[in-house]
This record gives C-alpha cells, structure tokens and sequence, in this order.
C-alpha cells in the first residue's frame, strides 16, 4: 500500500485540509468573512486570501520546513489593495514559528 506522503498530490491534500481549516474556523467565530484564490496571468498565487473586517490576509500551504521571501512572491501582488494587510503566513511542517519578511511568519500546521 502507498502512503500519503509518497502520493504524488500529497501536496494538494496539505492544501486542501489547511484551506477547509480556516473556512471552519471563520465561519464558527465570523461568518461575514470572504475567502479567495489567488493567481494571475504571471502564475503568482495565493492559496488562501481571507477578508476579514477590512483586512486582507494572506495564506500560502507549504509541505516542507524551511522558506523564504522568494516562496511568497504572489503576496506582493495584492499589496495595492484598498484593503489594510493584515496576517500573512505560510502554514507548513515546520516545528516553530519564524519570520520569513516583515509581517509574514511561516507557522506551524498545529498552529492553525
């Protein structure tokens, strides 16, 4: 038998639990919130983009442990917005909470 971790869509199962995640818990705690997919013609994405009382948070769903500024390039794609940034973070296997750039944190995926 395969495991997850040798399938080779394990990264979107990561991705798919971590969105479902943050929509349960939105929901229970603030149901006007607003959720979005991110990507543009220039294949910058954003897994996750909450609204949230005028903020706009931004979520990336990483497998692996170690990232850098480079792995959320897509973030600056939406730093025009109208709306204020408010959390930006990559969810990850990581075992610690670290800064990857100004207020941008890679979190462990306990942490959600």
């Amino acid at each position: 038998d395969k495991s997850l971790a040798d399938d080779p869509d394990n990264g979107r199962f990561f991705e798919n639990y971590v969105v479902s995640e943050f929509i349960k818990k939105y929901q229970t705690f603030n149901p006007s919130a607003e959720f979005y997919y991110y990507r543009d013609s220039n294949m910058n994405e954003i897994d996750l983009i909450i609204i949230n009382k005028g903020y706009l948070h931004r979520i990336e769903c990483k497998q692996g442990i170690n990232y850098n500024k480079s792995d959320v390039k897509g973030f600056e794609q939406v730093e025009k917005s109208k709306l204020k940034i408010g959390t930006s973070l990559i969810i990850c296997n990581t075992n610690k909470i670290y800064i990857i750039d100004e207020n941008v944190y890679a979190i462990p995926l306990s942490g959600i």
